[in-house]
């Protein structure tokens, strides 16, 4: 039997057409997921109230209808929040219980307030801000290191031998090093 639009039935016909009990037609009337007119079920409005119920909600799925649709609640989804929704969590969505749906708000809510609070307290920082200062940084050891040569080159034209020309670039790399250090304890 396919419902016409405007079509109304009983109860007893409801559940048949429904293929689920006369038990779970009555207790859909009491959670008000039946539109009623009188004593009598409008079917189009009904079936989808239930279809838009997450699947955990449906029941165990042994009378269901073949050709009722699996999750129609997220056709009604804007497609630009579908298309940032990574796909698991669009498949894994529609099977969601409106308690686990509630849980994960709350978390997902919770973690962004931590999140927000580390940020405020200094106890993380953005990438961008950690992008920029190393950049700085680097920017600063390049400089000392090319000005190394220039500085040096008077003073190992008169060193006499290998050991000594050592001597004075470990030298001038390490004070090099030592104020980059300070300047790093210093901020």
């Amino acid at each position: 039997m396919n419902p016409k639009p405007n079509q109304f039935v009983t109860q007893a016909e409801f559940a048949k057409l429904r293929g689920s009990s006369k038990f779970a037609t009555t207790h859909w009337k009491q959670l008000g997921l039946l539109v009623m007119k009188g004593r009598l079920v409008d079917v189009a409005a009904s079936e989808k109230l239930l279809d838009a119920r997450p699947i955990s909600k449906r029941g165990r799925g042994t009378n269901r209808r073949p050709d009722a649709p699996v999750a129609p609640a997220l056709a009604e989804v804007p497609p630009e929040v579908i298309a940032a929704t990574p796909a698991k969590v669009l498949t894994s969505a529609a099977n969601w219980s409106t308690a686990e749906a509630n849980r994960r708000k709350e978390i997902a809510l919770a973690l962004t307030r931590q999140l927000e609070y580390d940020l405020k307290s200094g106890a993380v920082v953005a990438i961008a801000d950690v992008k920029a200062t190393v950049e700085a940084e680097y920017g600063v050891v390049r400089d000392r290191i090319l000005q190394a040569p220039s500085k040096l080159a008077d003073r190992l034209l008169d060193c006499p031998d290998r050991h000594e020309i050592e001597k004075v670039i470990r030298a001038e790399l390490y004070e090099a090093l030592t104020a980059l250090a300070d300047r790093a304890v210093a901020q």
